[in-house]
């Protein structure tokens, strides 16, 4: 029973985000250039009947994978050339990393915290703007964060990796890369590998790497990832090169498009996550308090990942010139599920407590309004006057 409770739960957390993500979702008009040139590509691979070989107004391009191209591609073929089908996926994809952060939660916390964690990504705003536009970022948010809910549920089923219940978790979380790398390219399989060996290796489990079923996983990964690469290299000869160096490697360390500093995520997060970011710390302190009543062999591990995902995520997109706000989406929900947390443990409080909590909020958030509205009055006039 409490199996298929657990379903339920997680099947409820999928329809209210369905219900939050999905009405409307056709309405405004594609942004230019990323909505207009990735639902031009999916509609001329319906067109043509190319599903191989992706093309912008019939010039090839080769800068991204296939998969948002193929699952618009399947919209409009069901739905119709409209706005609500080519942002489907994206959408689905935000549906799905809610889900996936509820049950993620739950496996470490409990279904309260999984239900609060899930409501914070849901509702932030970063997360929620990007979950109704036509980009990749999505769906890669969504796949890694399969591929990591994967690997600690393996990590966490017994005290070393080498049995079948881990094992098996072990080729959901190759099949979730995979499926990352089919929509972004190799970033999806650095970002889920690196967080789960660095996590590993801090909590001395790096032994148990050799337990790890590398044969199976890499057979998974190689039958959904190859056979596209396979095909398109062989029908575009200079496809590999483009794509693995000049898209990915020269991209990554020399690229100057979208040219930020490396404070560029610190501003995003914060706004990107508001307000639920301010329950953060509270939730790192209680989970670290040595006199919690809550067992230190379930917190500490829960609070080592979700901080090494974050950071690692953080860093690896801090470090290239090129940034755009939607490269932190896979790095959200580890600050959801702690906001999730801390907001559980204010609820706990005495009620006397749990006010002085949330004015704390409220006056934080009266002050940045205070400074904000003025700031945006400002520019809006500046930028009448340069009009006129």
């Amino acid at each position: 029973m409490p199996r298929y409770g657990r379903m339920l739960r997680v099947g409820l957390c999928a329809l209210i985000a369905c219900l939050l993500y999905l009405p409307g979702l056709g309405r405004p008009a594609l942004w230019e250039p990323d909505e207009g040139r990735y639902a031009e590509i999916a509609r001329e691979m319906v067109q043509s009947g190319d599903y191989i070989t992706p093309r912008d107004d019939w010039v090839r391009y080769f800068e991204k994978p296939p998969l948002i191209y193929w699952s618009s591609a399947l919209a409009i073929k069901v739905l119709g050339t409209n706005e609500f089908a080519v942002r489907l996926p994206a959408a689905l994809s935000s549906i799905g990393q809610v889900t996936i952060t509820y049950a993620l939660a739950e496996e470490m916390f409990g279904a309260a915290v999984g239900l609060l964690a899930a409501s914070s990504l849901a509702l932030s705003p970063l997360f929620f703007g990007f979950g109704r536009v036509l980009t990749l970022d999505p769906a890669l948010a969504c796949f890694t964060e399969a591929a990591l809910a994967s690997f600690y549920i393996a990590a966490r089923a017994a005290p070393s990796l080498d049995n079948a219940r881990s094992r098996n978790w072990l080729l959901v979380a190759a099949a979730m890369m995979a499926l990352g790398t089919l929509t972004k390219g190799p970033v999806a399989l650095v970002l889920s590998g690196g967080i789960a060996l660095i996590y590993l290796i801090a909590e001395r489990r790096g032994r148990e790497l050799i337990h790890i079923p590398w044969l199976g996983c890499g057979l998974i990964y190689l039958a959904i990832v190859a056979p596209w690469f396979v095909v398109v290299a062989r029908r575009n000869p200079d496809f590999l090169g483009f794509f693995f160096v000049h898209e990915h490697l020269q991209r990554y360390v020399s690229s100057t498009e979208h040219p930020w500093g490396i404070y560029f995520f610190i501003p995003v997060t914060l706004a990107g996550m508001w307000p639920w970011i301010y329950f953060v710390p509270r939730a790192i302190a209680r989970l670290r308090d040595p006199e919690s009543t809550e067992p230190a062999s379930e917190r500490r591990p829960a609070l080592i990942f979700l901080l090494i995902w974050f950071a690692f995520v953080f860093v690896f997109f801090s470090i290239p010139h090129s940034k755009l706000g939607s490269y932190i989406l896979p790095g959200l929900p580890p600050l959801a599920i702690l906001a999730g947390y801390g907001l559980w443990s204010i609820v706990r409080e005495e009620a006397a407590h749990a006010r002085r909590e949330l004015g704390a909020l409220a006056c934080v958030n009266a002050g940045i309004a205070a400074i904000a509205i003025p700031v945006l009055v400002l520019v809006s006039w500046h930028y009448r006057m340069i009009a006129l």
